[in-house]
């Protein structure tokens, strides 16, 4: 009976042991120093372009000790009503977190000379044959591909016999016609390529953003057939090298349209 007793008891002891713990748990998660960020509500889907609302947006709570650095990407709780009406240029789906550059609107002008006052911008012609555009956006680096072509000097012509001075007055027109000089035929171009670069893309066209951002902001691109891309100045009146020296192959290929070159992009850990 004593045994049965003191297993009730130890029972009863247990069960209040874990109310005592639940309820300090409780307590102390009030004190937890908690960031809040700006999430899509639970089955919400937003679609490329489509402007966020109030009521699409909930607030998710991290404890500080585990943001990391997750606070230079997502977009704070308390910066919420910045964005209420900004178009996203990304589908978003329920629960994932809204991040900075979720909302980012392409620039209404071109942004150059601001950090160096030697910086212009400068347009080239390039070959949209064998370029896909839509993958190239402003901040890339490239090279420019253009082609010289240079025919070599024909040889000449080795000297042809004279006429027979005892042709007949009645074959002399048939010899003279069989003594004309054969045209020697035109040199085929041999082609130099020159890599020029690497330059800052400015623009493509007109399109000053990259293309899902353009999309998103309902921009129509036009005239992607020229690059407009960041050259410097040696001094107020002289390109610096490089743009000195696309310009001259410009000029000697009557403004062709030239090929382009992408370099790798930096990656960045997000």
């Amino acid at each position: 009976m004593k045994g049965i007793q003191g297993l009730v008891l130890a029972l009863a002891l247990g069960i209040l042991g874990a109310v005592f713990n639940c309820i300090y748990l409780a307590s102390r998660a009030k004190d937890v120093d908690n960031v809040d960020f700006v999430a899509i509500a639970p089955n919400v889907v937003l679609v490329r372009g489509e402007p966020l609302k109030d009521e699409q947006l909930s607030k998710v709570s991290i404890p500080r000790q585990n943001v990391g650095n997750l606070g230079q990407y997502a977009l704070l709780w308390s910066a919420k009503d910045t964005v209420v009406g900004s178009k996203v240029w990304r589908a978003k789906t329920g629960g994932s977190l809204l991040l900075n550059d979720d909302t980012t609107t392409p620039p209404g002008e071109l942004a150059f000379g601001h950090d160096d006052p030697n910086e212009r911008a400068f347009f080239v012609p390039i070959n949209t044959g064998n370029i896909v555009t839509s993958l190239l956006s402003p901040g890339d680096e490239v090279s420019f591909l253009v082609n010289r072509s240079r025919f070599a000097a024909p040889a000449p012509a080795p000297a042809k016999p004279a006429a027979e001075s005892a042709a007949k007055d009645a074959g002399v027109a048939k010899d003279k016609e069989k003594l004309k000089p054969v045209a020697d035929p035109v040199a085929s171009p041999a082609v130099d390529t020159d890599v020029i670069g690497p330059f800052k893309i400015l623009a493509i066209g007109n399109r000053m953003s990259s293309t899902p951002v353009w999309n998103a902001g309902r921009s129509a691109s036009t005239s992607e057939n020229v690059l407009t891309i960041s050259v410097t100045m040696k001094d107020l009146d002289h390109l610096d090298e490089k743009p000195q020296k696309l310009w001259d192959l410009l000029k000697a290929t009557n403004f062709q349209q030239v090929g382009v070159l992408l370099h790798p992009r930096k990656r960045f850990d997000r």
